[in-house]
């Protein structure tokens, strides 16, 4: 798997739009991985379908300096 040195940045998608125009407006330089807004309705689905994505981008995004981390925007996961 690639190692990136860029920030990535994983949001829910009802996030996009505003996150997107930051980052078009060269306010944010991340690369971005959203997961889907249908799954705050059922916390089983948030931990199933976000738990993978964060871990894929702590894989690709490995914490060796302040600007190469993985950031959670969504940050309830449950138990």
């Amino acid at each position: 798997m690639k190692k990136n040195t860029k920030t990535c940045i994983v949001a829910c998608s009802i996030l996009k739009d505003e996150i997107e125009t930051l980052v078009k407006k060269g306010e944010l330089d991340a690369d971005l991985l959203f997961v889907s807004k249908y799954i705050h309705v059922d916390y089983a689905q948030i931990e199933k379908h976000l738990r993978p994505v964060i871990e894929r981008a702590l894989k690709s995004y490995p914490k060796t300096s302040s600007s190469s981390t993985a950031i959670c925007a969504l940050a309830l996961i449950a138990k």
